[in-house]
């Protein structure tokens, strides 16, 4: 039988499945770092929630959370419970003075709704109603 000397042009079916394999590896990819960027980003945007909430707490204090010694709890709105731990605060540098007004150290830890601590700030507020 002769063979056909014309020759065929196009992609063999094994050309055509390699393509598809490198196209679908590379799908997958874009598709993981698309995942990744998107749980970053849910993360990130949890933990700017829980700083702007644990400022918004340490505002709180002294006027409507009493500026004293101990641990108040709560939950926010958003379901975040939140806690606020006053110590008293010692200047190692200055010899203590009566005649000023007591330090207070105040640390103010939001969770997320699982319980995972978001945000953790400290201050320290000198107490001026004495």
């Amino acid at each position: 039988m002769p063979l056909n000397s014309q020759q065929q042009s196009g992609f063999t079916v094994m050309e055509a499945l390699v393509a598809l394999a490198i196209l679908t590896g590379l799908t997958a990819s874009v598709l993981s770092l698309m995942a990744t960027n998107h749980a970053a980003q849910i993360q990130s945007r949890a933990h700017l929630t829980a700083a702007i909430q644990a400022r918004a707490l340490i505002e709180r204090v002294g006027r409507d959370i009493p500026l004293k010694t101990g641990t108040v709890t709560g939950i926010s709105g958003g379901g975040r419970p939140w806690s606020i731990t006053i110590q008293n605060f010692t200047d190692k540098t200055e010899p203590p003075n009566p005649r000023i007004h007591p330090l207070f150290e105040i640390a103010v830890n939001v969770s997320s709704a699982e319980n995972v601590k978001a945000s953790e700030l400290r201050t320290i507020i000198r107490d001026a109603h004495d």
